[in-house]
This record gives structure tokens, C-alpha cells and sequence, in this order.
């Protein structure tokens, strides 16, 4: 081999091991997230076991290690506190990736920023907080969540306008079983105009800008409380100067958080009494208008016409001037959020052109617009599309649909007392039927509803609009599905609960005697009960002309309860002349 012949052999070499080397590399770098963590936790196992005792790594954390901040930093709450503060912080990690709720992930710095900083606030106000406190921009509920679990007596505003984190709010809301506590689904903006005695923030907004924001809802004598960094004298300085008309500045504290290096000021404004020459009245804010259907919000609506996504958000549709205008009065809490229409708009802009000159607001001017009766809290307004709105407004309503918060429904237990009176059972799988057979038990007396596994969604747009407002006063159950009912039926015979099933092939409705506690079930629609219930239930049969098979579900049992609570009108009449 000559000399040229050997260099370029040895280069040949030299460039494979090099192409070796970094395949390795590659291949190194691209382990699964999976393999990665199990070589790290195998790596920190033979760590420990080489460590004397004293120097073993640390458990993993739990809810110990949060009490032990806690009581480190002199901040010791209750049993119920902690365990509720650690519920918070499983469901702020198990929910993360889905919502983006934060970018601290490491368990101490989570305690320290998030939980023990947000906590700290009540304590340098000696436990003391104004309420209703309005959190602006709570973002996963910090610092309001860790306050309220504090301060439970203290009314809480939540206000976020990013869906994924409001409906995390919500989920953290009744996992934690929190009362006296609202959330605003919506950015908080100068209209805002809710009387509040406090707010509350930690965003990097500046004072002076979040000081004009809630100008018009804070109360006079109430305090704007603002997290802020160590250098923020500049936003003090520029808030004093150009907002002491109506803020005077009430306290500026310096802390640090115990056993950190992190430095923290908590600067707090004091909201003042107008002076004379008020300032002109805010029209409402005017919400951006949505055109694509890529639109997240967009998606999230339009997911609450399915039964799915009404389950996974835990929020509905409601359809139809009336029963809307009952819903807002009736149950105000239960109301997320309005879906304007574009006819209305359109007609609210015919009559903005319509006014005098002196007095034309012009065509975007929502105060001239057909808004809804007063709910005592301002809400989320969403302006839509022709084209958008048209594949929400199943029911041709061209007019305003309201977003709604679905009460939970718990699940029905054999070993729970069964009220007196008449306990429904129903399996209808069409919406529509829920939503009439509601309507007529809530008309007859019915105390509450069982719903079993074969059942519609009560709170699908169609059961809604069959039912009107009545879906929302009827008390619910989940109950198992109709093939596996008998073994709950024996259960509660055992408290002298009867059970009456209507059949075709049952006795004449007419000619039996109610009990005082019964459970009345229907069929499905359709293949109607199981054998096995037809033999081991009372069965009754509504009478009818010959040649019709059945009677609607929903109407079957509507006469089946009508009978029952004439029966009862009747006997009550008796024992009175008695």
C-alpha cells in the first residue's frame, strides 16, 4: 500500500469512529422520557445505598413535607387546610401539561412562590382581608386559592379570561368543596363595575394601569394589594403621580419569604372618595368579535352541544328568551356567560342610527344593545360570526345563548333513605323525553330524579329546552343501568320502599293503591323493562283504545304521575273530613 493509500485509510477509519461516537450520542439524547427516568431513578437508588444513613437522599415529598414548610415558616394552618392546600397542589400538578398553569415545577419552589408567598399576604394584614376580594388575573388561582383555604370566611372573585385555566378553576372549586367563592370566566376590564371592597394581583401589569382598571368596582376606603418584586419603585412613584385624584398609597412592605432568598414587596392603594367632577360613564366593553373556527373559545362552546363535552366541562347551553330570562333571575351563580347574537346586534346598531345626533352612540355601543336582565355580577360577553353563530343556534332561536355552570350530580347509594313520597327512575336515552318527563315530575311533586346509566344528558341543549327552568330545580342521582338495577331495588325494600314499573302487561294504573315511599320506574324507550324486572316489580299498565301499541315515554309517565298524585289529593281529602 503506498504512503496515499494508507492516509486515506486512516482518515476512512478516523471518520467512522467518529460517526460511531455520535450516533451514540444521538441515540443517548433521543432516549424515551420513560427509559431516562428510570435510569435516573435506579443512578439516585445506588447513590443512597453507597450514602451513610445520615446522608440518605430525602423522601419523595408528600403532604408531611408541606406541613413542614408551612410550620416553618410560622405559617400553621388547620388539618382540613392542609389537606385541602395539598388536594390543590396534586390537581395544579396532574392538570399542568393540559392547561398550562405554571413554569415551576420543582416541589420546595412550588411551596415557596405559589402556597407559602400567596399565604404570607394574609398574615402581614393580621388575617384580615376585604371582601368580596377580586383576583385579577388569577391565572391557576394564585394567590386566591391558597387564601381562600386560609381565610375561608373571606368572598373571593376569580377573574381569568384564558378558558383552559377557568375551567381548571372550576374543577378545583368543587374538588376542594370551597364556598363563597365566583368565578369571573372573563378578563377584567374598566367597565367592571361590581362593587368590591378588595383586589388582589400578582400580575406584571403595572399599578398604575391595573389602578385605572378597577377604578369603577373598588369601593371607597377599599385596597388595591399588589404582589410585586423587590424594584418596583418606579410603578409606585408613576401610581402616585397620576392617580392620586382617587388612590392615596396606603402601605408599602418589604419581606422576604422565610428560608428563601426571595425578596417580595406587597404595596397596597387605598381607593378614595370621587371628587366633585366625576368622570364621564364607560360604555361596556366591546368583546372581540370570533370569525375562525380554529377559534379555542370558539371550540370550546361548540363542544357543549354534545353530551360529551357537556360532561367534560361541566357547563351548558341554554336556548330561548324565556326560559334564558328565567335562568338569569332564578339562578344567577349557575350563569357563565352570553353568546350575543348577530340579528340582535344588528337590530341594536338600527337603533343607534335612529337617535338624534346629540345623543348617537354609534353603532358599536353595547349600552344600546338588548343586553339581559341584571344578574347582580357583571358577565362574559362572546360575539360570534354570522356563520359561527349559525352552528350553535340549533333551535333557529336567532337570539342569545347563555353558557351555564351543570350542578353535579352524585351517585345514587342503596343504603341512602328514600324520601317520601315518589322517587323517579328513568332510562330514557332522548334528551328530549329528560327533558319533559322533568317538566311533568317537578309539576306532580316529584323530590328527586335517578337517572340510570342509559339516560340522556339532563343538561343537553334538547332536554333544556324541553324542560325550560325546571332542569334546574329537580334534584338529581346517578343511578347503575337497567340490567343492574334489582340488586339496589331488594336493598331499599328493606326501608319500605315499593317499587312500581310501568309495563304494557301490568295491572290497571287506575285500580292500585300508591305507598307512601315507592320508587316509580320506566322503561327504555322502545325495548321497554328487563323480564327479570317485570316479575319482580308491581307492574302497572295506563289503559288505552285498542290498536295503539304504546304511549310516548315521556307522556306515559307523566299520566302515571298525575294518577298518583290524584290518588294522594284524594286520600288527603279523606283523612281531613275524618
Amino acid at each position: 500500500m503506498d504512503l496515499r493509500s494508507a492516509k486515506e485509510a486512516a482518515k476512512g477509519t478516523k471518520t467512522a469512529k467518529s460517526a460511531a461516537k455520535s450516533t451514540k450520542r444521538q441515540n443517548s439524547s433521543f432516549q424515551p422520557q420513560g427509559a431516562k427516568s428510570s435510569a435516573r431513578q435506579a443512578r439516585q437508588s445506588r447513590q443512597a445505598r453507597c450514602l451513610p444513613p445520615s446522608q440518605a437522599l430525602p423522601p419523595p415529598p408528600g403532604l408531611p413535607s408541606l406541613k413542614r414548610w408551612f410550620i416553618k415558616c410560622n405559617l400553621p394552618l388547620s388539618d382540613k387546610q392542609y389537606k385541602q392546600l395539598w388536594q390543590y397542589h396534586n390537581l395544579l400538578r396532574e392538570k399542568n401539561e393540559e392547561y398550562d398553569l405554571t413554569r415551576i415545577f420543582q416541589f420546595d419552589e412550588m411551596v415557596q412562590k405559589h402556597y407559602i408567598d400567596s399565604i404570607l399576604v394574609a398574615q402581614l394584614l393580621d388575617w384580615t382581608l376585604p371582601s368580596p376580594l377580586l383576583d385579577l388575573g388569577t391565572g391557576a388561582g394564585l394567590p386566591a386559592i391558597p387564601l381562600k383555604i386560609a381565610c375561608p370566611e373571606t368572598e373571593f372573585i376569580l377573574s381569568e379570561g384564558r378558558h383552559k385555566r377557568v375551567r381548571f378553576l372550576h374543577e378545583v372549586v368543587e374538588a376542594l368543596g370551597l364556598e363563597k367563592i365566583e368565578i369571573y370566566g372573563h378578563k377584567t376590564s374598566a367597565s367592571f363595575s361590581r362593587p368590591i371592597r378588595g383586589v388582589i394581583t400578582r400580575a406584571v401589569e403595572p399599578i398604575a394601569k391595573t389602578l385605572a382598571r378597577v377604578k369603577r368596582s373598588l369601593q371607597p376606603g377599599g385596597w388595591a394589594i399588589f404582589m410585586k418584586g423587590p424594584k418596583c419603585e418606579p410603578e409606585i412613584k408613576e401610581a402616585i403621580e397620576s392617580m392620586s385624584r382617587f388612590y392615596r398609597l396606603e402601605r408599602d412592605i418589604a419581606y422576604t419569604i422565610p428560608h428563601t432568598p426571595h425578596q417580595r414587596r406587597l404595596v397596597i392603594f387605598e381607593r378614595l372618595s370621587d371628587q366633585p367632577e366625576t368622570e364621564p360613564e364607560l360604555s361596556p366593553q366591546i368583546p372581540p368579535l370570533i370569525e375562525s373556527p380554529a377559534n379555542e373559545t370558539f371550540k370550546w362552546i361548540k363542544a357543549l352541544l354534545t353530551p360529551r363535552g357537556i360532561k367534560k366541562e361541566g357547563q351548558a347551553l341554554v336556548f330561548g328568551r324565556k326560559i334564558i330570562t328565567e335562568v338569569m333571575r332564578d339562578f344567577p351563580k349557575l350563569c357563565l356567560g352570553l353568546i350575543l347574537s348577530p340579528s340582535e346586534e344588528r337590530a341594536g346598531e338600527q337603533k343607534n342610527m335612529e337617535v338624534s345626533e346629540q345623543d348617537k352612540a354609534g353603532p358599536q355601543d353595547l349600552s344600546r344593545w338588548p343586553l339581559p336582565l341584571e344578574t347582580g355580577r357583571q358577565m362574559p360577553l362572546y360575539r360570534l360570526s354570522h356563520q359561527l353563530y349559525r352552528q350553535l343556534d340549533i333551535f333557529g332561536t336567532e337570539a342569545k345563548i347563555l353558557i351555564v355552570q351543570t350542578p353535579p350530580i352524585k351517585t345514587w347509594q342503596a343504603d341512602e333513605m328514600v324520601e317520601a313520597g315518589c322517587t323517579l327512575m328513568i332510562p330514557f336515552q332522548d334528551p328530549e323525553n329528560i327533558g319533559a318527563v322533568i317538566r311533568s315530575a317537578l309539576a306532580f311533586g316529584v323530590r328527586e330524579v335517578i337517572l340510570l346509566k342509559e339516560a340522556a344528558n339532563p343538561y343537553h341543549p334538547k332536554s333544556i329546552r324541553a324542560a325550560g327552568s325546571a332542569i334546574f330545580r329537580m334534584s338529581y342521582r346517578r343511578g347503575p343501568s337497567i340490567q343492574e338495577i334489582q340488586p339496589l331495588i331488594q336493598a331499599v325494600s328493606s326501608q319500605g320502599v315499593g317499587l312500581i314499573s310501568l309495563s304494557m302487561e301490568g295491572a290497571d294504573i287506575s285500580q292500585i293503591e300508591f305507598p307512601d315511599r315507592f320508587i316509580l320506574l320506566a322503561g327504555v324507550e322502545g325495548p321497554g323493562l328487563p323480564q327479570g324486572l317485570r316479575a319482580s316489580s308491581q307492574t302497572v299498565a295506563i289503559p288505552m283504545e285498542p290498536g295503539l301499541e304504546s304511549l310516548n315515554a315521556a307522556t306515559a309517565v307523566a299520566i302515571a304521575l298525575y294518577e298518583w298524585r290524584r290518588k294522594l289529593k284524594a286520600k288527603s281529602a279523606v283523612y281531613k273530613k275524618s
